[in-house]
């Protein structure tokens, strides 16, 4: 079977900040060939030039093109070699062969404030209606699929929910690090951490303030450590990260983190992951955690609770005592620590992206099979 997939969140000419969406676009790209299928490399072109690509082939029209055909209802389909295109974000565009479509979430329209302001009701218009345009779709967690029928408007009967999983790279044994902490002037179990770009979602403000609650001597002791490049409407956080850094306080901003081995030890020499997102389509963090044998302090809200399962302590986003308790019980409690550990390390062995890839050939036989 060969597999189109659209591979303009990994193209290095394409795409912008790292995110979860091209860990999973490249995950797809490297282990569906594992599973027996050819899987057909394309990018969506930008609107004038088209710069070269590192393993793709460009669709012949750009996501505006298609977008702007889809307004006025005649949108062209793309020829593609492929017997089933897999699209693995919100770019979805017509194509001569059945479709799937992976929607991580619903946040541009269940959440719109968060997301670029620029013709958002238009934009937003125009994809709900083209991301129905495939056959069908891939849900990243069950909360996600409720969220998709809601907000999209899609057929419970066509939405599939197959989980995210974890790199091997991940779970293969960790030697050294104590350069990468101590040139950060950091102690191994000796800082809370948190691991994802800045967005108002992410729910970084509140972080700061709930380790600012702190008693001072456990402030100083375990500094808050962001690992983040900056996102969607971010400049405030931006600031209080720039200022506290500039005025001495116990927080170091990393924004310039693009070695894996780097940020596996920034992972294992946390004293905890510290998550307190607002909302995630799955949360692929508080696995990286998991695989590092590092206790999580995450979200009880959205898909996060779904993943962690029972191998983290779950807090309200919005309560800034409840995140600063948690993060006290992991200092103060060691043996509340290494059980989170090992229940970590547990809840995470049921996660691979052999997992995942293995999981959607069945909805690609599916979708062959319907009728057109």
């Amino acid at each position: 079977m060969r597999i189109g997939l659209s591979t303009t969140p990994i193209e290095p000419a394409l795409a912008g900040n790292p995110t979860g969406i091209a860990t999973y676009t490249a995950a797809l790209a490297a282990h569906l060939p594992r599973e027996g299928v050819a899987v057909r490399p394309y990018a969506l072109p930008p609107t004038r030039r088209r710069p070269g690509l590192a393993r793709s082939a460009y669709l012949p029209h750009s996501y505006l093109v298609h977008a702007a055909s889809e307004y006025l209802g005649c949108q062209p389909a793309a020829a593609v070699d492929a017997d089933v295109f897999h699209f693995t974000d919100h770019r979805v565009v017509r194509t001569r062969c059945p479709s799937v479509a992976t929607v991580h979430d619903a946040i541009p329209l269940q959440f719109p404030h968060w997301a670029s302001a620029r013709l958002r009701l238009l934009k937003n218009v125009v994809m709900k209606r083209m991301i129905r345009r495939a056959d069908l779709f891939v849900s990243v967690s069950h909360f996600a699929r409720a969220e998709l029928e809601e907000f999209f408007g899609l057929p419970p009967d066509r939405v599939r929910t197959v989980h995210c999983g974890i790199a091997d790279e991940w779970l293969q044994p960790l030697l050294g690090g104590e350069n990468v902490l101590s040139s950060r002037g950091l102690r191994p179990r000796g800082y809370f951490l948190f691991v994802g770009g800045l967005q108002p979602r992410k729910n970084v403000d509140r972080l700061v303030q709930a380790h600012r609650s702190l008693p001072e001597h456990l402030r100083r002791e375990f500094p808050l450590v962001v690992v983040g490049r900056m996102g969607w409407r971010c400049e405030d956080t931006a600031a209080t990260l720039s200022r506290a850094q500039a005025t001495g306080e116990p927080l170091i901003w990393l924004d310039d983190v693009e070695d894996f081995a780097t940020l596996r030890h920034l992972y294992r020499g946390a004293a905890a992951l510290t998550f307190p997102s607002l909302y995630e389509g799955f949360g692929l963090p508080v696995l990286e955690a998991f695989a590092s044998e590092t206790p999580v302090i995450t979200s009880n809200a959205s898909s996060l609770p779904e993943v962690a399962g029972e191998a983290a302590l779950l807090v309200d986003p919005f309560s800034v005592d409840e995140i600063a308790g948690a993060m006290l019980r992991i200092v103060d409690d060691p043996a509340l620590a290494e059980q989170l550990r090992v229940q970590g390390r547990q809840r995470v062995a049921q996660f691979s992206w052999r997992r995942t890839a293995a999981a959607l050939l069945p909805i690609y036989r599916e979708v062959t099979a319907r009728p057109v």
